[in-house]
C-alpha cells in the first residue's frame, strides 16, 4: 500500500513539474546543494552538504559535528537520521532536519560512487519535502527530479529530457519509504522516497 501511495503521489508531482518547467515559474529550478567543506567524524572526513533551507555553514557544521544521528541531535531542536543499507544507494547518507532547513554529512570516500547532492523538492499542494538523499552525476538536478517523478522504480524504461533511463529499488526489509535509483549510460540519480 505504501509502495502504491507513492506511486500515486510521483504521479501528481510530475504534473507539478510539468508545469513548473512549462510556466518557468520562479524557484522551478533544482539546483546543486551548497558544500561547506568537511568535518571529521569518528575519524573519518565528511563532506557537509545543506540540502534545503538556508542554514548557513557554519550552523550545518556545528549541527553535523555534534550530532549522534538518531531521534535526537546533540544540538536542540535538530532531529537526526542515520543512513540506512535499507535503502541502498544513498545508505552512507546521514542528515539533520529542523524545518525547513535539512542537512547532510557524507563520508568523502564515497562522493566519486554517490554523487553530488541536491537541493530537495516540495511535494504537490504542499511546502513539505517529501525526500532525502538526492544525489545525482553527470545530469542536471532538474533533469533527475524529471526523471524520478516520471519513472517507476520497476525496472521499466522510461523516457525523460531526450534520454532511455531505468529506475530500480534495492531490495529490503520494510521500511518507512524506499531507495530509488535510475540510471542512463553513465549517467545516474538516486533518492530515498520518504512516502
Amino acid at each position: 500500500m505504501l509502495r502504491a501511495m507513492s506511486v500515486v503521489w510521483k504521479a501528481g508531482l510530475a504534473a507539478v513539474v510539468v508545469l513548473w518547467i512549462a510556466g518557468g515559474a520562479a524557484g522551478s529550478t533544482a539546483g546543486l546543494a551548497q558544500t561547506c567543506g568537511t568535518i571529521r567524524i569518528a575519524g573519518s572526513a565528511y563532506q557537509v552538504e545543506v540540502t534545503s533551507g538556508n542554514p548557513g555553514c557554519s550552523v550545518a557544521r556545528v549541527v553535523l559535528s555534534h550530532a549522534r544521528f538518531r531521534e535526537r541531535s546533540g544540538v536542540p531542536r535538530w532531529m537526526c537520521w542515520q543512513g540506512t543499507p535499507s535503502y541502498g544507494f544513498t545508505s552512507v547518507v546521514d542528515g539533520c532536519d529542523r524545518w525547513p532547513a535539512q542537512i547532510q554529512a557524507v563520508p568523502v570516500k564515497a562522493l566519486p560512487h554517490i554523487g553530488q547532492a541536491c537541493r530537495l523538492f516540495a511535494g504537490k499542494g504542499d511546502s513539505g519535502v517529501h525526500s532525502i538523499a538526492f544525489r545525482v552525476h553527470a545530469i542536471s538536478c532538474d533533469t533527475a527530479r524529471q526523471v524520478v517523478v516520471h519513472c517507476h522504480a520497476n525496472g521499466t524504461r522510461c523516457n525523460v529530457a531526450g534520454a532511455t533511463w531505468v529506475c530500480q529499488q534495492p531490495k529490503q526489509k520494510p521500511a518507512l519509504g524506499y531507495g530509488e535509483r535510475c540510471t542512463s549510460g553513465t549517467r545516474f540519480t538516486s533518492l530515498v522516497w520518504l512516502d
